[in-house]
């Protein structure tokens, strides 16, 4: 029997053009800069083209796509990725998976079980397509056997409202750019990463934390409220009424790998007479920057902490082993077990701190090296042609219990461009992660 993967990205995750321009992401040189073509990006017939595999050094799904590969699984004939518009409602996009399934079972004759391997957003894209009772007699829905997600905010992410407040600055939009994206009736999938109804993730900041109904008229869309988008709150709303772990198939087999060890927004107070009416609670270690634990790790799903950031969780070496077994490669080949960084966030202003974790596997009790930051020089179709040392190394010398995940904070440079910070310790390999820092929108 055939084996296949479905490989489904999260949101920004796919490449949207017009005609033949690409749209978002945009060009290497362009996303230093205050993004420029959001006027294109608000068009609605943007077509998605390809999930967004690397830009310049900037790695996004590149290394997960070819780990998959080299297991087996190659592209157009037991590896599928599933590009979508993810700016439109995720029903849209589970409409779309349906009809990718139906064309992978057709193209093997119905002799193929697949794998729905999924990223943040494009886990919920998938449990709609499982759960929701749309597509359950289309003629592939059967042949999945599986459905592994990697990040995914199963209960909803606060970052999602503070997002669609115009708070948060999301990859390459500034915060005013995004809020303008969220707030479009035509583009609901923000919305549609709110915690579902009855979620308590938002606490009264002045009635001993009482939770509120985001969902709420007096909260949401009422004068003195949060102004939020009644057309997508009912969205989400559908969105999230065709998710229920209750209707997962009985032969579909779930598996939740969830990010650790970065502060991340677990809660908001809420405030309506303030001028900041919602402010982020963030805790330390409580999730992977983007998702909390407590959405991406649902009650009663079998489920695995990884130490790591919400972009970069599928390079983990524990988690790629897992996922080796998990997909039952024939050969059993095993990801090297390596230190590894991780930062959040990945793209900064001037001045931003970011936060690097660092995972030991072997938990050592004495850890000597340094971690440096370098300035990436590139080429102009985006090229890395050398890097240069930049500012004064962080001197780590640690002698104690043992420490499997260690944690530093540094400031980001002032001067826009691609970076890359590289652990080197001593009797350890290197391990490294790239950032990039941006003009600040109003320069």
């Amino acid at each position: 029997m055939k084996r296949a993967v479905i490989f489904l990205p999260g949101i920004m995750g796919s490449v949207l053009k017009r005609g033949n321009n690409v749209i978002w992401p945009g060009s290497v040189t362009s996303v230093l800069l205050p993004y420029n073509r959001m006027a294109d990006l608000m068009r609605p017939e943007l077509v998605a083209t390809d999930v967004w595999r690397q830009l310049g050094p900037f790695h996004v799904y590149d290394s997960i796509l070819t780990d998959l590969d080299s297991w087996g699984f190659k592209e157009g004939d037991a590896l599928y990725p599933f590009p979508y518009d993810w700016r439109k409602s995720n029903l849209d996009a589970a409409q779309q998976l349906a009809d990718l399934v139906d064309k992978v079972v057709a193209q093997h004759n119905g002799n193929v079980v697949i794998t729905l391997l999924a990223h943040s957003m494009g886990g919920l894209v998938a449990r709609f397509y499982l759960e929701s009772l749309n597509f359950d007699k289309r003629p592939g829905f059967a042949r999945v056997t599986n459905l592994f997600t990697m990040g995914t905010p199963h209960r909803g992410a606060p970052l999602a409202l503070t997002a669609s407040l115009g708070m948060e600055k999301r990859l390459f939009l500034s915060a005013s750019q995004v809020l303008q994206l969220a707030g479009d009736s035509r583009f609901p999938a923000v919305y549609e990463l709110l915690p579902p109804l009855g979620e308590p993730f938002l606490w009264d900041a002045k009635d001993k934390f009482d939770p509120q109904d985001i969902y709420s008229p007096r909260i949401a869309t009422d004068p003195g409220g949060l102004n939020l988008n009644a057309n997508n709150l009912r969205a989400a709303q559908t969105f999230r009424q065709g998710l229920d772990f209750q209707r997962k198939p009985a032969l579909v087999r779930y598996f939740s790998f969830y990010g650790t060890d970065h502060p991340t927004p677990s809660y908001l107070t809420l405030s309506l007479t303030l001028k900041d009416q919602v402010r982020p609670y963030t805790l330390d270690k409580s999730g992977d920057g983007t998702v909390p634990i407590w959405s991406g790790q649902p009650n009663g799903i079998q489920s695995m902490p990884v130490p790591g950031e919400h972009s970069k969780l599928f390079r983990s070496g524990a988690l790629r082993n897992i996922l080796i077994e998990l997909l039952e490669v024939p050969l059993r080949l095993s990801a090297a077990i390596t230190v590894q960084l991780s930062l959040s966030p990945k793209v900064a202003l001037p001045t931003d701190p970011i936060h690097a974790s660092l995972v030991f596997p072997d938990a050592p009790g004495s850890i000597v090296g340094t971690l440096t930051v370098y300035r990436l020089q590139l080429s102009e179709d985006g090229t890395e042609i050398g890097e240069t040392a930049f500012g004064n190394p962080v001197s780590m010398n640690y002698n104690g219990a043992s420490a499997e995940v260690i944690t530093v904070t540094f400031e980001a440079p002032n001067f826009k461009g691609y970076y890359r910070a590289r652990f080197a310790g001593s009797g350890m390999n290197n391990a490294e992660d790239e950032f990039v820092v941006q003009d600040p929108p109003d320069r």
